[in-house]
């Protein structure tokens, strides 16, 4: 291939990389973050900096668990509102005798 076949495949590579890690809730920054420890690393072993991108990944992956957690209580005490709201006007109806 050549060379600006070569570029145009990592340009594309590099879009799609930062969407699937935008998806996984990291945030610009903490994306620039990585990338800067990664190929600058504070010490001179790469471990700690290996160590540092997979406890980002957990907390990111952490975090978004708990938003959907969050986001299924919130549905499970809006649905049983609805029901609740759906069932008293029945129950009052079927009373009869008081109107």
């Amino acid at each position: 291939m050549g060379k600006i076949t070569d570029a145009a495949i990592a340009v594309i590579v590099l879009i799609i990389g930062l969407w699937v890690m935008t998806r996984l809730g990291l945030t610009l920054p903490a994306i620039e973050r990585m990338f800067h420890q990664f190929f600058f690393p504070s010490s001179g072993s790469t471990t700690n900096t290996t160590a540092g991108i997979i406890m980002s990944g957990m907390a990111a992956s952490v975090s978004k668990l708990r938003e959907k957690r969050k986001r299924f209580i919130e549905y499970l005490r809006r649905r049983i509102f609805l029901e609740q709201n759906r069932i008293i006007p029945k129950s009052t109806k079927e009373g009869g005798g008081k109107h």
